[in-house]
């Protein structure tokens, strides 16, 4: 199944369907009701999809449980499924934009102030700022979960990761995307200024998407982030979160998911670098669990927001079956036949 969305997340979003249909047409009703909330918005941040329905519909969230979506990491080796990650907790997104001003005109004069001037200078001391590295509870928790399906000193690293990454970085190499665990991160991502090579714009604007760490006190961070970019630069949130603690992995809905996964492989209470909707229900005191119920290799999910994201037909069915089977328990009954 080839197209944009195919993994992340239309694949999740249709399992996630087929699920919920295939317990409201079962013949017996489930012990718990069962909603499918289908929103959009979640990668500019969530404010118009769940967000606003928070805002202005609070009521259709009266007496919600638990909340399955996506953010679920796997693991396959050479095809092997080593481990199922369903996700308890996640960084914070901290979206910022950036301005400086400066005098306009034509290109062929010396201009050495002009704001896309200034705004490289400020950026460039923005990311020169020191890093902290830094272990959190989630992480720890995520680590010692993982610990035993690993052998010597990869073992040793996840069971007392404070030994093995301390405020100056980690004492030993690291595999890809770990150091996303230990650091709030800061990326450049959008810059506007003149749309010609031969004028010099009056203003110049830039992106930066922070994410922070569990416990990481955002306004402190955004007072040396200001400092960094210096008086020049005028400074906007355009999102914060407030801190969540993790979901719990003692709720019925996190063991209904490591029961169905278990036939399978090993499963852990995972910690992504990324962010999701969940954050809006864990704000708010609502367990919610990501789970990603299809085992994908490395090579198919490097292809996630590319033109040739894909997944296997064959696993699309297996992804649809796990998640049928994991709210069908969790809803308090099995899984349901189908018509």
């Amino acid at each position: 199944m080839w197209g944009r969305g195919a993994i992340d997340i239309k694949g999740l979003g249709i399992a996630h369907l087929a699920a919920f249909l295939a317990v409201a047409g079962a013949d017996r009703p489930p012990e718990r009701d069962v909603v499918f909330l289908a929103v959009a918005d979640e990668e500019s941040g969530g404010l118009r999809g769940t967000g606003w329905l928070w805002e202005t519909r609070p009521e259709l969230f009266a007496g919600i449980a638990a909340v399955y979506g996506e953010g679920g990491v796997n693991r396959l080796s050479r095809e092997k499924l080593l481990w199922w990650g369903v996700e308890v907790a996640q960084k914070r997104p901290l979206w910022l934009e950036v301005r400086t001003h400066g005098r306009g005109g034509h290109a062929s004069g010396i201009n050495p102030n002009s704001a896309s001037h200034r705004l490289i200078a400020a950026l460039a001391r923005l990311l020169e700022m020191p890093r902290r590295w830094r272990v959190t509870d989630p992480v720890r928790r995520y680590l010692a979960a993982l610990a035993p399906l690993h052998e010597g000193a990869v073992r040793g690293r996840f069971l007392d990761p404070d030994a093995w990454v301390g405020p100056d970085g980690p004492r030993g190499p690291m595999l890809p995307g770990q150091p996303n665990l230990f650091l709030d991160t800061i990326q450049v991502t959008e810059l506007e200024a003149s749309d010609r090579i031969n004028v010099v714009a009056d203003q110049a604007t830039a992106r930066i998407d922070v994410r922070l760490l569990p416990d990481t006190d955002a306004d402190e961070l955004l007072a040396r982030i200001r400092r960094a970019l210096g008086s020049d630069a005028e400074v906007e949130v355009l999102l914060a979160a407030d801190p969540a603690p993790p979901s719990p992995t003692d709720h019925p809905a996190y063991r209904a998911a490591a029961e169905v996964l278990g036939d399978e492989a090993p499963v852990v209470p995972a910690f992504v670098s990324g962010f999701t909707d969940s954050r809006w229900f864990r704000e708010r005191g609502i367990a919610a669990y990501g789970v990603d119920p299809f085992a994908l290799s490395g090579g198919l999910l490097s292809g996630i927001h590319g033109l040739d994201e894909r997944m296997p037909v064959a696993e699309l069915r297996a992804g649809i079956e796990r998640m049928t089977e994991i709210v069908a328990r969790y809803a308090g009954r099995t899984t349901p036949e189908p018509h």
